[in-house]
Order: structure tokens, then C-alpha cells, then sequence
């Protein structure tokens, strides 16, 4: 155990004062495109997430309306799981625009 502590702070260390002195450049011709496309992928799956959860919600209602347990857990199942990837694509940009601000390039 304690080999492997040493380990990890001989290699801290070492790498604490190394500035390899390069940094990232955001200014190739192909980084307004692929944002563009990203924007449009993200905004594609949210359309179908809203898709998937309308869908979801019927199944669940008619299930419980027909009393169909079977179909009850599917329609919940989906409910939450498009609700949950709707968040993820939602929060994407704000995660990624605090994972930028972490200063690890600079």
C-alpha cells in the first residue's frame, strides 16, 4: 500500500513543474461546422426524446387504464429514461463550458 502512495506522489512530483508549452487553438477552418453539426445533432435528439416521452406517457395511460402491468413498467421506463437523456443532452453545454473554465489548458 504504501509502495503505491510513493508511486503516485513521485510521479506528481516529477510532472508538477513540466510545461510541455502547448496549448490548444480554436481557430481551424472545421470548428464552426462541427459545431453547427453538433448543435443540430443535439437539437434532433431532443426532438425525439420529446417523441419517445409522449409515446411513453400513452402507453403508461392506456396500460392503466386497460390494467396491463406489463405496460405500466414499459411506459414508466421510458418516461424516466427520455426524461433522464433529455437532461443529459440538455446539461451538455453547461458541462462542457465548466469543464473549459478548469484552466487545465493554461
Amino acid at each position: 500500500m504504501s509502495w503505491t502512495v510513493n508511486a503516485v506522489t513521485g510521479e506528481e512530483s516529477i510532472l508538477a513543474g513540466y510545461d510541455p508549452g502547448v496549448s490548444p487553438q480554436f481557430d481551424a477552418p472545421w470548428i464552426n461546422p462541427l459545431r453547427d453539426l453538433v448543435g443540430q445533432g443535439a437539437g434532433t435528439v431532443i426532438v425525439i426524446l420529446v417523441l419517445t416521452l409522449i409515446i411513453s406517457a400513452l402507453v403508461w395511460a392506456f396500460s392503466k387504464i386497460g390494467g396491463m402491468q406489463g405496460g405500466q413498467t414499459a411506459g414508466l421506463i421510458g418516461i424516466f429514461v427520455s426524461l433522464g437523456a433529455a437532461m443529459v443532452v440538455g446539461a451538455a453545454g453547461a458541462m462542457i463550458q465548466w469543464s473549459s473554465g478548469l484552466g487545465i489548458f493554461g
